[in-house]
């Protein structure tokens, strides 16, 4: 074989995964020698320090092994065939000879073509390849940290880029590989899975792939996965075994541990000889160890581990966080939740082709942990301390123990198979903790509160499961929406009445319990202990308890407000967004849980369709909808020293809306299309109804409405229902069909004329009461409407006079520049239109002479800011370090906004603002034009100065030369960025890269260079205005790249004074 040789030469600073490509084609190349001497191997030699050792790094050995295939193929091919002749049989005749040759040299191109593709899919994945026998160098290679697979392709084959990075040529996203090898789109696309497969170039030849296996990254020696070797102790694991974890099968992890591995690989039965036939015979199954403890879970996942990413690399992060998940999925609920969890989603894995187990998924964890002792955030239950530990890995009976699954109906196995004690953990009797009868005794008590017995007993911290808080039937829901279009909503919503509903707390807000409640609470306490007893009655609220029955109980303060148009009726909302910044409410994101509500015109629109005289009804169902039991904690409550949990969802929580209204959906689906209430709406969880005038539609409706609400578990709240009727309240708002009028009932008109009076003496007010006097003025201008114009007050400023305005623009010359006093004088026509006046700046000469004045007397101030150039750019580079990560995303925001004419706002973060997917650069908005090799990238740009309507924009990028390519600085810096949601650039801190900061950095790397002078975040984008001009690039031209809407662009060219000089 022939000597390879790596060149060590480099040109300008490298940083991790990049090669630089001023290197000449010759230098690129190995040393291939003469063919003769393809018996030798002599291994490459990497000098480390001051030792020597063989590198037999497998970034080496695939740039080797690629080289030789595309420039020895065929003299490799033609010795295999000339050896395979000589040892043939004498009598094949020559053409024969020369056919057979043809056709293995037909194979064996096919093979390897196969197997460069391989090579070059599989680096998009992971930065080396190779199995464990290859990995001698594996410490060579992450003490320099770089992955040599991918810059060995950049250089020789075509640089890979990252799996989570789209194409624009070829997009494959939410794609899995059918059967027959092609590509089939499931129903649902997960939206927040990456690629699976990256895009194929188009010279290989897809027919001779029979399934998607053969596309997956073969072993350097034979044909597929070899015997993994784990290390001292462990036994290898098959290659079959290795090529299920390889090709993204399924396994059961159980064939991992050392006691079960030679058993897998044992496949031999022994034969008998009789009557000259030969008979194979049973042979007795060893006994396999199975996977009962966490112990043996974190070994065998450990290994499994290891074999993927010998494989895939990149893979160690996302497999490392799914190992936490399972620990701490192990810690906070007790049972076997871990391990069925596990089982589901490796299963889900496989099936779906998942690359990133580092997401949780939400559904299966639900399904898993429902019902499991919760045993708090951050404790540890061991075996010893806790009747519902984790079983120690043996299947003897424990009399001592008590089953938590039998009780809670999960656990099938008979009670003499079973490891742990069939009986109540409450009393210990032959019946289930649900059938316990001092939970019935203590449930018909008015003070129940969940615990073992009436309040005060308190021996016992039980909270009801979900089944017994929420009314809901999940089997009646479940019947009723078979046929609902929307599965994925149909399925979110049976989920959470099933397990209760994700309140979307995130764990990465620190949270502040209150210290008190609300004033309200203490000014009506008779009214507190009315509502907490008669919500611990009915099982919405628990307790009151002694001390706290979670671990890290949260408490949130609570006050009582009246309900409007009950009088007497009193509601207490849980203050779940105080302390600001430290609330249960802050960590939840808005975004996640937003909801349109109906407006008040389609009740309208509604009631007019049916003519005068329609009738109309209204009814509110009461809904106990719960949470996840694993989030109660964060619902905690404290009264006169005493603690409470509301195991419902409260009032004041940001989701809380959002669940109500799906949940309202629904049953406004099922009203509609399964029992033909056509006329139907809802706010939240009020349903409005109507029907034509004079027939019992109306009444009909009303009635099966309530028929079918009571089936669902949703039974009508009966002070709320009203109807039918000509005239009822709606929204706030009386309709009246027979007069076919809305208007404010008596008692809110009353209530407005005493609120402006009230505000009629004020002289000053808080934003509060402002915020609620507008909110209610808002509310009524949906019927009322606003006066004319006559009839507003002389001291009004509206129509404003030519002379005013003149006024009002030398008042502004104190301060402003003449464009920004045309900026206020465009507020002030925007003013005249909306309130229905004429156009106050037209015709207004005298105005325009004083304008032209203004500028004259401030004169015209040059943009002093200086444009970024090539050389500039160049300077930067040298300057930078970029082994640095903070570095590399710098360099590549320089070269993202210089050839992409960007704004700095196109690109960047403001200050103080919170990132926003639909406004702010992402890494989604990012594509190449192929997988390997890529020579464009086009960036998406969602909003900018001159798109107010945001329509968008997309940008392609070319390649350029090294080191002034935007291509190479954005898949270098994407590569160590990762796929992650967030801003496109980020720095290594967290925080999104703003305009100060790039400002700030790049003047003092200037400065270091010896540049001093005005540069800015938008000398980029002057810069480039003015290459393009030096270039000869159109001025047309200029405009379209940078996007200018006007002329303005002539403003950014800068002239050298190169160009003034004969």
């Amino acid at each position: 074989m022939p000597r390879l040789t790596r060149n060590s030469r480099e040109s300008g600073p490298v940083f991790p995964g990049v090669v630089s490509s001023q290197q000449s084609s010759s230098e690129s190349r190995t040393s291939i020698g003469d063919t003769s001497s393809a018996s030798t191997t002599t291994n490459t030699v990497v000098q480390l320090g001051t030792s020597t050792m063989p590198a037999l790094s497998t970034g080496d050995i695939v740039t080797n092994v690629v080289q030789v295939l595309q420039g020895q193929l065929t003299s490799l091919v033609q010795n295999a065939i000339d050896a395979q002749l000589s040892s043939s049989a004498s009598g094949s005749s020559g053409a024969n000879c020369e056919v057979s040759s043809q056709a293995q040299l037909s194979t064996v191109t096919s093979r390897t073509a196969s197997f460069v593709h391989n090579l070059a899919t599989s680096a998009g994945n992971f930065s080396t390849l190779g199995s464990a026998p290859f990995r001698s160098s594996a410490t060579s290679e992450a003490s320099t940290g770089m992955p040599r697979m991918a810059s060995c392709l950049a250089n020789s084959t075509g640089r890979i880029i990252p799996n989570f990075l789209n194409t624009f040529t070829a997009p494959i996203s939410s794609s899995v590989w059918s059967s027959g090898g092609g590509y089939s789109t499931p129903e649902v696309a997960l939206a927040s899975q990456p690629s699976v497969v990256p895009s194929l170039p188009s010279v290989l030849d897809l027919a001779g792939y029979s399934s998607a296996e053969q596309l997956l990254p073969q072993s350097l020696h034979g044909h597929g996965p070899s015997p993994f070797i784990v290390g001292p102790g462990y036994a290898p694991i098959s290659a079959k075994i290795v090529n299920a974890i390889v090709s993204g099968k399924y396994i059961n992890l159980g064939d991992l541990l050392p006691e079960n591995a030679l058993v897998v690989d044992d496949f031999s039965e022994p034969q008998l000889l009789l009557d000259g036939r030969l008979v194979l015979t049973g042979s007795a199954r060893k006994p396999r160890k199975e996977i009962t403890d966490i112990l043996s879970w974190v070994e065998a996942f450990t290994v499994f581990s290891v074999i993927v990413c010998s494989y895939f690399p990149n893979r160690w992060r996302d497999l490392s966080s799914y190992k936490l998940l399972i620990l701490r999925t192990y810690r906070q609920f007790a049972g076997y939740a871990w391990c069925d969890y596990d089982k589901a989603f490796r299963q889900h894995a496989a099936a779906t082709r998942l690359l990133d187990w580092s997401e949780l998924n939400v559904q299966l964890f639900n399904f898993h942990t429902a019902g499991s002792a919760y045993r708090g955030p951050n404790r540890l239950t061991t075996a010893s301390s806790s009747s519902r530990s984790e079983p120690n890995g043996n299947r003897n009976h424990d009399c001592s123990v008590k089953c938590f699954s039998w009780n809670k109906g999960r656990c099938v196995a008979p009670s003499a198979v079973c490891r742990y004690k069939h009986a109540c953990t409450l009393c210990s009797a032959a019946h289930r903790e649900i059938e316990c009868p001092s939970v019935s005794a203590a449930s018909n008590s008015p003070f129940y509160s969940g615990s073992n017995g009436p309040v005060g007993v308190n021996k016992k911290r039980y909270l009801q499961p979900v089944s017994l808080v929420s009314p809901l039937k999940l089997r009646q829901f479940t019947t009723e929406l078979q046929c609902h279009p929307d599965r994925s909503k149909v399925d979110y919503v049976l989920n959470g009445i099933a397990h209760g509903f994700n309140i979307g707390c995130s764990p990465q807000v620190q949270l502040t319990a209150a210290s008190k409640n609300k004033a309200s609470a203490y000014e009506h306490p008779e009214i507190v202990d009315a509502y907490l007893q008669n919500e611990v009655s009915l099982g919405r609220v628990a307790g009151p308890f002694e001390t706290p029955p979670l671990p890290d109980l949260h408490i949130s303060s609570f006050g009582v407000i009246p309900k409007s148009g009950q009088p007497g009726k009193w509601r207490l909302i849980l203050d779940l967004s105080s302390p600001h910044g430290f609330s249960v409410n802050d960590s939840i994101d808005p975004d996640q849980f937003s909801l349109q509500y109906i407006q008040f015109d389609d009740v309208v629109a509604m009631v007019a369709k049916l003519g005068r005289g329609a009738l109309m009804a209204k009814f509110d169902v009461q809904r106990n909808v719960a949470v996840l039991p694993f989030q109660r904690y964060l619902l905690g409550m404290k009264w006169r020293g005493k603690f409470y949990v509301d195991l419902v969802l409260p009032f004041g929580l940001r989701s809380a809306p959002f669940f109500f209204n799906s949940i309202a959906d629904l049953v406004e689906w099922i009203l509609r299309n399964n029992y033909m209430i056509r006329d139907l709406l809802h706010y939240l969880d009020d349903y409005i109804t109507a029907g034509p005038p004079c027939r019992p539609d109306c009444a009909r409706n009303l009635v099966v409405a309530s028929s079918v609400c009571q089936s669902l578990g949703l039974p009508l709240h009966p002070d709320k229902t009203v109807g039918p009727t000509t005239c009822l309240i709606v929204l706030g708002i009386e309709l009246d069909s027979v007069l076919q009028i809305a208007r404010l009932p008596a008692t809110k008109l009353l209530a407005l004329k005493g609120l402006f009076t009230e505000w009629s003496a004020r002289k000053w007010c808080t934003r509060v009461q402002l915020e609620s006097l507008i909110g209610k003025l808002h509310h009524a201008c949906l019927v009322v409407w606003p006066g004319p114009n006559l009839m507003n007050s002389r001291g009004s400023p509206l129509p404003a006079e030519e002379w005013t305005l003149c006024l009002f623009a030398t008042w502004l010359a104190d301060d402003l520049k003449a464009a920004s006093i045309k900026v206020y004088l465009s507020a002030v026509r925007a003013l005249h239109i909306e309130q229905g006046f004429p156009d106050p700046l037209s015709g207004c000469l005298r105005l325009q002479r004083v304008l032209k004045g203004i500028k004259r007397c401030q004169g015209s101030s040059s943009d002093k800011r200086l444009p970024v150039t090539p050389a500039i750019l160049r300077a930067i580079y040298s300057h930078l370090d970029l082994s640095q990560y903070d570095a590399v995303m710098f360099w590549a925001a320089c070269c993202l906004a210089y050839f992409g004419f960007l704004r700095s706002s196109e690109f960047t973060v403001p200050n103080g603002a919170t990132f926003s997917q639909a406004l702010h650069l992402s890494v989604h908005d990012i594509a190449a034009d192929q997988r390997v090799a890529p020579s464009r990238i086009q960036v998406n740009i969602k909003v900018s100065k001159t798109d107010p309507f945001r329509q968008g924009c997309i940008l392609t990028l070319g390649q350029g030369r090294s080191p002034l390519c935007p291509v190479e600085a954005m898949l270098n810096f994407l590569e160590l960025r990762g796929g992650s949601a967030g801003p496109l650039f980020v720095r290594s801190n967290g925080v999104p890269l703003t305009r100060t900061y790039l400002s700030e950095r790049l003047r003092r790397l200037l400065s270091d260079a010896g540049i001093p002078g005005n540069f800015s975040s938008h000398s980029f984008r002057i810069g480039a205005a003015t290459s393009a001009a030096l270039a000869g690039v159109p001025d047309h031209l200029i405009q379209t790249l940078g996007r200018w809407s006007s002329s303005a662009y002539l403003t950014y060219i800068r002239t050298p004074l190169s160009c003034v000089y004969f």
